[in-house]
């Protein structure tokens, strides 16, 4: 069926990328573990291997418009994301929210902005309206760290 011939291609792929993340952290580590290890490489490597079965690209999704919400960590690619959007035809006129959580491309940065995307997934999660709470919501995270979201309420 394609459903099985879908999922073992995505099987198949991470099998390959975990073992290419594999061979990048030894490699790294043989010519110098303790370097790419104060440069933050390592740690970002061994993160990825826990964390994402293979590269997800956003220009790969057809129907985005199945995402209610979706978060951004850096404003260059809340901007890619916000043109790529502008550029495709109506899905339905569907609600999406994009929201950026700026930060550094570093592995306690990213620890960091987890707990806090997590925190803001969490309060989507609970919103009965969440085109009417969406801009609370922001500003609730916004205040509880100290931080800037930035946030746009898209139609596809």
């Amino acid at each position: 069926s394609t459903i099985r011939d879908l999922n073992s291609t995505r099987t198949l792929h991470s099998k390959t990328h975990n073992a290419q993340r594999q061979l990048m952290l030894s490699t790294l580590k043989s010519r110098g573990e303790s370097f790419f290890r104060a440069k933050g490489i390592l740690d970002m490597l061994e993160r990825n291997v826990k964390i994402k079965d293979i590269p997800e690209r956003w220009q790969e999704h057809k129907n985005v418009a199945k995402f209610e919400v979706v978060v951004c960590f850096e404003e260059r690619v809340f901007d890619i994301l916000l043109e790529d959007l502008h550029c495709r035809t109506a899905q339905g006129f569907r609600s999406v929210h994009v929201v950026n959580i700026d930060t550094r491309d570093n592995a306690q940065a990213s620890i960091v902005s987890g707990g806090r995307a997590l925190d803001f997934c969490l309060m989507c999660e609970e919103a009965t309206d969440l085109d009417e709470e969406m801009p609370d919501i922001v500003t609730a995270v916004a205040n509880k760290y100290g931080i800037q979201l930035l946030h746009v309420h898209a139609l596809l």
